[in-house]
């Protein structure tokens, strides 16, 4: 699994030539196949247009750079139809309002994760609109929609019928019902999260708020050591950090 940021800004080698063809300028994504199609590469000259190479001609998307079959892989975004439907139609994931299924904003995308052999979407990673929480990772099999609008996704079924059977008769009640639904929201992605990473290798030292390295590079993730990383709040760097 790889974070946006992890893709944009690698070198483009190109196996063939053994050549740098340029940088990865951005990633486009197609929300009805819930992938990356396109990355936009930077080759310097952006006075001839902008160039992309279609996901299928990547061979690899490492550490330090990302492969294509050769320098023939990259074209102008003007002689792919689908490429420039996605410049036209489709807006940015970053940044993008977050709204659940019941119509509430909980606050905007942060980041995303690829898969780093497919481009397949694995999940988000969503700022809360609250100062007072922090952000959550939201796996792809709770998002509904990549829409032009709003990622729109869908809370725990548990949390629904809480709501839907609670009914609070004093406004102190109906304050605790809806922080325990959150509570519990929050909670279900959690352990979405820590499931995902079980059997996964850390990719990079993760050190504690003191330095301190809590996980080492190379380590297999089982339980006990997801735990240590999700009591220190390294969740989410642990899965940014990680592959299979």
């Amino acid at each position: 699994m790889k974070a946006s940021h992890q893709i944009i800004g690698l070198p483009v080698i190109s196996a063939q030539e053994g050549i740098e063809a340029g940088n990865i300028k951005e990633l486009l994504i197609d929300p009805q196949k819930r992938a990356v199609r396109f990355a936009v590469v930077d080759d310097g000259q952006w006075y001839f247009g902008a160039n992309i190479v279609d996901i299928s001609d990547i061979l690899g998307i490492g550490d330090d750079a990302i492969v294509i079959k050769s320098r023939d892989a990259i074209k102008k975004i003007t002689e792919v139809e689908e490429a420039v439907r996605l410049v036209k139609v489709e807006p940015p994931l970053l940044g993008q309002i977050v709204m659940t299924h019941k119509g509430k904003i909980v606050g905007t995308v942060e980041e995303y994760f690829v898969h780093e052999d497919n481009g397949h979407l694995l999940g988000c990673r969503i700022q809360s609109s609250s100062e007072t929480e922090d952000a959550d990772f939201v796996p792809d099999d709770n998002i509904l929609t990549y829409g032009t609008k709003a990622v729109v996704i869908k809370l725990p079924h548990e949390e629904e019928s809480a709501a839907e059977e609670r009914q609070p008769e004093v406004e102190i009640g109906q304050e605790a019902a809806a922080s325990d639904g959150k509570e519990q929201y929050k909670n279900v992605f959690i352990e979405r999260q820590k499931a995902f990473l079980i059997g996964r290798r850390v990719t990079k030292d993760i050190n504690d708020m003191d330095g301190k390295i809590i996980i080492s590079k190379d380590t297999m993730l089982d339980e006990e050591i997801i735990e240590i990383a999700a009591q220190a709040g390294k969740l989410v760097e642990l899965t940014m950090n990680s592959r299979p």
